[in-house]
């Protein structure tokens, strides 16, 4: 009796696997550098956090969008933290990683395209602007 090799589970999962890194490489530099993130992330978290914890600070330095006082309270410590690349990155890591362990097997594939669009973006983005 031959044993049948069935590679295509452990091989998406092992995809997924390694398509991580680039895809949390990328999502973390959405958010920390690029401006598409400021405007759909930092700068709303920054108003958020503006309008729930304005102070005395608020009232001695301009009211920029911009500005946060991390000393002001948990929402500003927490919209600090976007400015952190190491921060922002640990939480998306563990959120892919946990998005890995969790995906149901129909679904997979289409974690691991979206994975790897995330990586190619990454890559691509990276080589072209040293080809600049």
């Amino acid at each position: 009796m031959t044993r049948r090799f069935s590679a295509s589970a452990p091989t998406a999962r092992t995809l997924s696997w390694l398509l991580l890194p680039l895809a949390a490489l990328r999502l973390t530099r959405f958010i920390t550098t690029d401006w598409l993130g400021e405007w759909t992330i930092d700068a709303p978290a920054r108003r958020w956090a503006n309008r729930h914890e304005s102070s005395a600070w608020m009232y001695r330095n301009p009211p920029l969008e911009e500005q946060v006082d991390p000393d002001n309270g948990w929402r500003s410590k927490l919209v600090k933290g976007l400015d952190c690349p190491f921060c922002v990155g640990f939480w998306i890591g563990l959120l892919l990683i946990m998005a890995i362990a969790l995906c149901p097997k129909p679904l997979r594939p289409i974690l691991n395209s979206l994975l790897a669009a995330l990586g190619l973006n990454y890559v691509v983005g990276h080589i072209s602007k040293r080809i600049d």
